[in-house]
């Protein structure tokens, strides 16, 4: 049978709701493209549901209608990609010779340290964001946002470890 008419034997029946845990475990890129494209075509103008976990963030980004990021401590964020991509936020701030970053709170929900800079993560505007850098004793004249894919997102959401 031609690769373009193979079907993946869990779509087979076309069950109502699918479960994949790690779905891309053990598939080299051309596989795990294929079956995505497979996903695609079996979800297209249905109502089927998928429940899927994965560690390949940026196959989700064009892919999923809902996600759930899990931190440790049990802190759970139920959004739409799209949503948490419009009001989750990434800055740079370049560290000037301190070594001190920004503390974490309510406006700074994550700060990545680099050698010339931090990375600030936060659900807040940049007006709020450098107001609490100023409060903190921050001068944020050099502060730029920066784009971020969901990847990046992810890990400036989660942390790195």
């Amino acid at each position: 049978m031609p690769k373009e008419n193979r079907i993946p034997q869990a779509q087979i029946n076309y069950p109502e709701l699918l479960i994949l845990d790690d779905y891309s475990m053990g598939l080299d890129a051309g596989y795990r493209r294929l079956f995505l494209d497979y996903m695609r075509e079996y979800l297209k103008n249905s109502e089927k549901t998928v429940l899927l976990t994965s560690h390949v963030i940026q196959d989700m980004e064009h892919f999923v209608d809902e996600i759930l990021f899990l931190k440790h401590g049990g802190d759970l964020l139920t959004t739409s990609p799209e949503k948490f991509m419009q009001t989750f936020r990434r800055y740079r701030l370049p560290r000037n010779g301190q070594a001190q970053g920004p503390l974490v709170n309510e406006v700074i929900k994550n700060v990545e340290t680099h050698a010339d800079y931090w990375d600030i993560f936060s659900f807040y505007k940049e007006t709020q964001l450098i107001k609490t850098l100023q409060d903190q004793g921050f001068n944020p004249t050099e502060l730029k946002p920066l784009t971020m894919n969901l990847e990046d997102a992810f890990i400036g959401y989660t942390g790195r470890y």
